[in-house]
């Protein structure tokens, strides 16, 4: 009884020290799973975060596509109007340029019409001096014309010969009679001029 009393002591010692072991483990594994619980709830909290921040990085990240790709468009179409400028201000410099052509073209025919002008002005009182000239001349030669014919009319008066007298303007003059010839008429008022 004894032996058995001893095996039962051994195994309720043993048994004892197992619960202690077991109870020693279990709080260790209590506090293992407090520990790891806290581990999971602090890797829920970072995951939250990093779900957050992925969020957050992602919208940034959309945004900045977003702007950058309509950025790129009102870059292609300022590209696009700076071309559309640069075609017009070349048409303008073109046109400008026919423009101050066309302005050298009409300047260099004004001074040639202002050039003919000129001398055809200067032609003109060139000819209204030739003009005034011959007219001075034939105004001089009918005066000498009348005072010939009215040397001639005296003559004719003196020797009582009948004389018909006429003017060419410009001509000169012609004289018929019975008596004298043209050349005896002539060199008669030769005579009387001098």
């Amino acid at each position: 009884m004894r032996g058995l009393r001893d095996n039962a002591a051994r195994e309720a010692s043993r048994a004892y020290n197992e619960k202690r072991e077991m109870e020693e483990t279990l709080k260790i594994k209590n506090i293992l799973l407090l520990d790891l619980k806290k581990q999971f709830v602090e890797s829920q909290t970072r995951l939250q975060k990093c779900e957050h921040d992925y969020e957050y990085i992602k919208n940034l990240a959309n945004r900045t596509i977003n702007l950058t790709q309509s950025r790129a468009l009102a870059l292609a179409e300022l590209k696009e109007r700076i071309k559309i400028k640069q075609n017009e201000e070349e048409i303008l410099k073109n046109e400008g340029r026919a423009r101050q052509r066309a302005l050298q073209d009409q300047s260099r025919q004004i001074k040639i019409a202002a050039n003919f002008l000129a001398a055809y002005k200067l032609e003109q009182q060139k000819y209204k001096n030739e003009l005034k000239t011959k007219r001075d001349t034939e105004d001089q030669q009918n005066m000498e014309i009348n005072k010939l014919l009215s040397i001639v009319e005296l003559y004719v008066s003196r020797v009582g010969v009948g004389v018909g007298v006429g003017i060419g303007i410009g001509v000169g003059v012609w004289v018929w009679c019975g008596w004298f010839s043209c050349a005896d008429l002539i060199v008669l008022m030769w005579c009387h001029v001098m």
